[in-house]
């Protein structure tokens, strides 16, 4: 009975049944059938061809009628291919063109099957048309994103080797061809590292090449050749690339650094010589504040040395280090607007005449800030008598407000004049400048930098100059 049941539901697809599946298959795949009689000329559609094509509706017409929706430019193309099928004696043909259907103009791919008699008459045509537009859209516009990248390959303004993971060139562009001279057909196939990589170099590209084949990027500055034996500095950037089939390629960008490594060389002497020309000047002031004031003569410098000490105990960077060291030098430029007797006079000065000396702060500022710098030595020159409590001068700044390079100057500045002699008194023993800062230490001076100065002291490693 089971078995019975089976052979009932077979039946049950009937010739009717399966010639409406049929129908409704070609539909949604967008193609159908079509059979065509020489001897009377007509030629017959089956119903999804007449929808897609907008035929007349109508299953049946003629070969005349037909190709009249042929696109003018592919017509004759198509029935030369059909006429050669027929009298050749071949068994098919097929023929990719255009129609003009309900939606336009469509690409369509036509199988034809040719049915002959004993003597090689055709009797019948028949076969299937298919509607590919869809397929064809995609095809266009991968060619034109293809022919695009091409374009950007080809006339990339850095040179460009495609290699395969062992080295080996695939591929080379114009600016490769220029920059290194071989020419496309010179380069492909020979290995990159053989081509543009000095001898003695030779190690350093293969392991490139070898990383870069593991599917490693890089990018690196490096020696490269060129045909004729010239060397030139080149920066390089290796990126692992799929080349089809499963297999890993390198896609490699070499530039030439000639002029960039000579313009950094011209920018490096022209800083030189802006840093020859900042020292310059810094010394001449200095000179100019010693020679006003005879009896500091070396006071500045030997300032400036403590003061770069320190810094550096304090783990500062050297840029700060030098600008601490700079505004030290011309610590006390100011001074030579302070009557020479002021500086020199023994003993001791009036309130106003002592007004007079504080002046020299902010005269060094006026003086400096109309000097181009790279470090602010006006403003560290204007702070360096300041105090963290607000005790100091000429602007009473406190806390935060004084800047990090004039609290190592003022500490410096107490150690350097308590061990000097002055005009008003001989010099003092180290120790007694180092108690003076000490007790000012976390009030009115920078604690973190009189820590620093106490250890150079004690641990010797440090001592001003005789």
């Amino acid at each position: 009975m089971m078995g019975s049941n089976r052979t009932d539901s077979r039946l049950a697809h009937t010739p009717a049944n399966l010639q409406e599946l049929l129908l409704e298959v070609q539909e949604i795949a967008r193609m159908g059938s079509w059979s065509w009689d020489p001897k009377t000329g007509g030629l017959f559609f089956s119903s999804p061809v007449v929808t897609v094509l907008g035929l007349r509706e109508e299953e049946t017409t003629t070969l005349d009628e037909f190709m009249s929706r042929v696109h003018p430019e592919d017509r004759d193309r198509l029935a030369r291919i059909r006429s050669e099928a027929l009298s050749s004696g071949a068994g098919g043909y097929t023929a990719e063109y255009r129609i003009l259907g309900r939606e336009g103009c469509l690409h369509v791919v036509v199988r034809g099957r040719i049915e002959r008699d004993g003597s090689g008459r055709a009797l019948r045509v028949y076969g299937s048309i298919q509607d590919i537009s869809e397929r064809k859209r995609m095809e266009e516009a991968l060619e034109q994103e293809r022919t695009h990248l091409a374009g950007l390959f080809d006339h990339s303004p850095d040179a460009v080797v495609v290699t395969d993971s062992g080295g080996r060139i695939r591929k080379t562009n114009r600016a490769f061809s220029e920059l290194f001279g071989y020419g496309a057909d010179e380069a492909t196939g020979r290995l990159v590292d053989d081509l543009v990589v000095p001898k003695r170099l030779l190690a350093e590209g293969h392991d490139f090449t070898e990383r870069l084949g593991r599917g490693i990027r890089l990018d690196f500055e490096s020696i490269r050749r060129r045909r004729d034996g010239s060397e030139f500095p080149c920066r390089g950037v290796g990126v692992p690339v799929e080349l089809g089939s499963g297999q890993v390629g390198v896609y490699c960008i070499y530039q030439d650094l000639t002029r960039e490594k000579a313009a950094q060389e011209q920018l490096r002497q022209a800083l030189e010589t802006m840093e020859r020309a900042w020292e310059q000047t810094i010394e001449a002031l200095a000179s100019t504040s010693e020679v006003k004031d005879p009896y500091t003569s070396g006071h500045q410098r030997r300032v400036a040395l403590l003061a770069a000490a320190i810094a550096r105990e304090m783990g500062r960077p050297e840029s700060f280090v030098t600008g601490v060291e700079k505004a030290a030098l011309v610590h006390d430029l100011g001074k030579i607007e302070v009557p020479a007797e002021l500086l020199s006079r023994p003993g001791k000065l009036s309130p106003f005449e002592y007004r007079l000396v504080q002046m020299h702060a902010e005269a060094g500022y006026r003086i400096l800030s109309k000097i181009h710098l790279p470090w602010p030595l006006a403003e560290i020159v204007y702070q360096h008598h300041e105090r963290l409590d607000g005790s100091g001068y000429p602007r009473g700044l406190k806390g935060p407000e004084i800047l990090p390079e004039a609290r190592i100057i003022a500490v410096a500045d107490i150690v350097e004049a308590v061990c000097s002699h002055r005009p008003y008194r001989p010099a003092r023993p180290l120790e007694e400048a180092l108690s003076a800062i000490r007790e000012a230490c976390g009030r009115s001076l920078d604690e973190e930098t009189v820590e620093a100065c106490l250890r150079l002291f004690a641990e010797n490693r440090f001592s001003f100059p005789e």
